[in-house]
């Protein structure tokens, strides 16, 4: 017997696993509640019921798009194109609301005046930035205390502090920047657990687009780029394959990282795999492993880390040109206006 989950795999061979499990409960929700897989010819009482069970816009948006698609799969092609122009008035309307989000933040005083007061308390949003600091410093004082480049042999447990290190270091290093908004390695969100280290030139049938690369192009120069082939496919569509350059806090890190673990990488392996100080196979991180991991080391989740890294800069007294805004957006992976409308605090007029 045919399942629903056999028609979207049909139509969409390639569909992530979180994305079809979010399809397929879909599916259920509405199954339960008209009693009938019939209500795919019936879009505008599945577009009412939506309006009602979901208040967010961006839910039910994915949801009209999930209908779309199983409306394909069952051949209700009228019903696809109703649930496909219900789901474009919502982005239409969310591009506006960005644009215009986008419009208020750059033309927004340092000071905001009195009667402008804040949806969330920026406080405590600037203060999760001196949390990652302080954290990161921590750790950072930690293994200094047993780390010299002369040391040949470490323990276990320092190999783990070393690790711990270079994992936060890649999500904290430019909070010590200079000039927050020309960071040069800002935090991104989860595709760090993709990193494997390549030395000398990536050759393109060597370029694996499943992986991003902490790249070393020549033997005898010491500098190391970050190359990300594989993160979030809304805005890989915009920004493509990028290359970042890495700062000097990240990469003193990361050299005292790769020499200490380098007997640990099994060939063209992870950087950072599951299992590296067991004999139990190097497995990949899933989301949820690499987002506990990354909370478990700052008490704040990755988002909260990136809220509170454009929050701060952002609070700076003068805005620079749209042009190093967008820059800076780039390298977190993400576009200007979602900066602005998902991560920084903007004040709310009451």
């Amino acid at each position: 017997m045919t399942t629903v989950i056999d028609f979207i795999k049909k139509l969409r061979p390639n569909i992530k696993d979180k994305t079809l499990k979010n399809y397929v409960s879909s599916y259920n929700v509405c199954f339960k509640y008209f009693k009938d897989s019939d209500y795919l010819t019936k879009p505008k009482d599945v577009i009412k019921f939506y309006k009602e069970r979901y208040p967010k816009i961006t839910t039910r948006k994915t949801n009209l798009h999930a209908q779309a698609l199983l409306s394909r799969a069952y051949n209700h092609l009228g019903s696809e194109k109703i649930f496909l122009k219900e789901a474009k008035k919502i982005e239409e309307s969310l591009k506006k609301e960005k644009e215009k989000l986008l419009v208020e933040a750059i033309n927004l005083p340092h000071d905001p005046p009195d009667h402008i007061k804040y949806i969330e308390s920026p406080n405590k949003v600037i203060s999760n930035f001196d949390l990652v600091k302080q954290l990161f410093s921590e750790q950072e004082q930690l293994v200094n205390k047993f780390y010299n480049d002369k040391k040949k042999t470490f323990t276990i447990k320092e190999l783990k502090e070393i690790s711990k290190l270079a994992i936060m270091a890649l999500n904290a290093s430019s909070f010590f920047e200079a000039d927050l908004y020309k960071a040069q390695n800002p935090p991104r969100r989860l595709e760090y657990r993709f990193l494997k280290f390549h030395e000398g030139r990536l050759l393109k049938k060597n370029n694996n687009p499943d992986t991003n690369y902490l790249h070393k192009p020549n033997k005898k120069i010491n500098i190391y780029k970050f190359i990300f082939n594989k993160y979030k496919a809304k805005a890989f569509s915009s920004h493509g394959v990028q290359k970042l350059t890495i700062n000097s806090k990240l990469y003193k890190i990361l050299k005292m990282y790769l020499r200490t673990h380098n007997k640990l990488f099994i060939e063209n392996g992870l950087l950072f795999p599951q299992n590296m100080y067991n004999t139990n196979e190097q497995k990949l991180y899933d989301d949820s492993q690499w987002s506990k991991k990354i909370k478990s080391y700052f008490t704040i989740s990755q988002n909260d880390i990136r809220k509170a890294f454009i929050t701060k800069t952002y609070s700076q007294p003068t805005l620079p040109p749209t042009i190093v805004l967008k820059a800076l957006a780039s390298k977190m992976g993400h576009s200007l206006n979602t900066a602005l409308s998902e991560y920084r605090k903007t004040p709310k007029q009451i």
